[in-house]
């Protein structure tokens, strides 16, 4: 505390130059390493609130990657990353389960279903659906309205 201030800035010095050589990362604590982690949760979280939000609607990489501060890549790369699935996988099973959801809980015809969960065309919503599902909508609304009926 009495040093003269020249006599500090060479042990500032010095002590720059001991980490400088130093090959494990000393300066990150456990708190500030976690930092980036909870970051990215609540980005990820606010994404998944969007799409549910916005499902019926195009969603674009570039519309999601805006309001969270990420590039598209960055975005996509955070996504799979943290959640082991890719965005656009995420969107299509959130759409092909409410999807599913509107069959066994309304009459509604599958057409209105098909373009209300987001889907444009339904030739393809019938063959995502018969490939997550393996059966078609008609034969899972037939299927699992009948076996409800009987419990």
């Amino acid at each position: 505390s009495q040093k003269d201030s020249f006599v500090q800035f060479l042990e500032f010095l010095n002590i720059l130059y001991t980490l400088s050589k130093y090959d494990e990362p000393t300066l990150a604590t456990s708190p500030i390493a976690l930092a980036d982690e909870d970051t990215g949760s609540d980005r990820i979280k606010k994404v998944n609130d969007f799409i549910a939000r916005h499902y019926t609607e195009e969603i674009s990489l570039d519309r999601l990657a805006d309001p969270v501060g990420l590039s598209p890549t960055s975005l996509s790369r955070l996504y799979k990353q943290k959640t082991g699935e890719t965005l656009s996988y995420h969107i299509l099973d959130f759409k092909l389960g409410k999807a599913a959801r509107e069959l066994l809980n309304t009459d509604r015809n599958i057409a209105d279903i098909c373009f209300s969960c987001g889907f444009n065309n339904l030739s393809n919503f019938n063959r995502l659906f018969k490939s997550r599902y393996n059966m078609s909508p008609r034969e899972f609304r037939h299927v699992y309205t009948k076996s409800s009926a009987i419990i």
